[in-house]
C-alpha cells in the first residue's frame, strides 16, 4: 500500500471504532430528537430499526435496557434522549 491507501484506511478504521448504534422504532418522539441531535452534531452512527428487527428487542433487554431509543458507543451505551451524552459522541 502507498501511503495516500495506508492514511485511507488508518481513518475508515479510527471512524469504524468511533461509529455509534441507535436503536430506534419510527413511532418513538426521543429516538427522532436524539437523531436530529446527533445529526446537527455530524455524529456518525448506524441507525437501527426495532419496527424493522424485532429479534433485537430480546437482545436489548437483556443487556437491560429498557426503553429507547438505545444508543452505543465506545464510550459508553445509554437511553433516551440525553443531549449531554449525546454531545459527548462528538
Amino acid at each position: 500500500l502507498d501511503r495516500c491507501e495506508h492514511a485511507i484506511l488508518l481513518l475508515i478504521t479510527i471512524r469504524r471504532n468511533k461509529m455509534v448504534t441507535f436503536y430506534t422504532k419510527s413511532t418513538c418522539p426521543d429516538c427522532f430528537r436524539a437523531k436530529m441531535e446527533m445529526e446537527i452534531r455530524s455524529i456518525s452512527f448506524k441507525e437501527i430499526s426495532l419496527d424493522e428487527n424485532p429479534e433485537l428487542i430480546k437482545e436489548l433487554k437483556a443487556e437491560g435496557f429498557r426503553q429507547i431509543p438505545v444508543i452505543k458507543s465506545p464510550k459508553g451505551s445509554f437511553t433516551g434522549y440525553d443531549r449531554e451524552k449525546i454531545l459527548a459522541l462528538a
